[in-house]
């Protein structure tokens, strides 16, 4: 089966488009293939020519029906692209400005990070060395200055004998009397009151041997010796 060809039935310069007949279309057209096949070589397409484009001017010069169609399509599918480029070029923008802002604060939380345990680390040197201080004079103070707290001592220099051992070669002694004090006053509840009587009781026998002392002794008595 042979390729599917058209042929135009009417002429270019009549302006009254008078259609021309099948058969004779199709005869100029293989007339025409006859005379430019040895200059152009073999042409695809039995019968058929395409004519040279003559409307150069005018509202269709140059341009089919579709091109204004296909231009603008074109046009919004460049927009499109143009302005899905801006779009991404913003979010990545966006993004670089978000990630440096980021890597600041991360910058920014570690140095402070750092200030503060170093702050710490002299606060702790500060104390031990304040306690290691106090511990120092601590021990100065508690150790006599004439002493040499840390000279050896000589453990063989000293001995311990305990209190129920005897030693046998300390003489003898003797035994200790054990006595057992009295109390003046027995205590039945009334001690200041027994304690008062004692005293008055005491009292009345002293003076009554002032007076026999004062009788039997002439120099002390005026009356006799007179």
């Amino acid at each position: 089966m042979g390729r599917y060809t058209t042929v135009q039935t009417y002429s270019d310069t009549n302006p009254m488009v008078v259609k021309l007949p099948y058969d004779e279309a199709a005869a100029k057209s293989s007339a025409g293939q006859d005379d430019s096949s040895d200059a152009r070589g073999p042409r695809h397409g039995a019968g058929y020519t395409v004519e040279r484009v003559n409307n150069v001017m005018g509202s269709t010069a140059g341009a089919g029906s579709g091109d204004f169609h296909h231009y603008r399509h074109t046009r919004r599918r460049e927009m499109m692209r143009m302005e899905n480029m801006e779009k991404d070029a913003t979010e990545d923008q966006a993004e670089e400005d978000f990630a440096a802002r980021v890597e600041a604060k991360r910058k920014e939380c570690q140095e402070r990070t750092r200030r503060n345990a170093e702050k710490r680390k002299r606060k702790r040197q500060k104390r031990s060395f304040a306690e290691s201080t106090a511990k120092n004079s601590k021990g100065e103070k508690s150790t006599p200055i004439h002493a040499a707290p840390d000279s050896p001592v000589d453990e063989s220099a000293f001995s311990y004998t305990p209190l129920h051992v005897s030693d046998p070669s300390a003489p003898p002694t003797a035994p200790l009397s054990k006595t057992v004090a009295v109390a003046l006053v027995a205590n039945d509840g009334s001690f200041m009151q027994k304690v008062k009587e004692a005293m008055e009781k005491s009292e009345v026998s002293s003076g009554s041997k002032d007076k026999a002392s004062d009788i039997s002794d002439p120099s002390t008595n005026p009356s006799k010796s007179t």
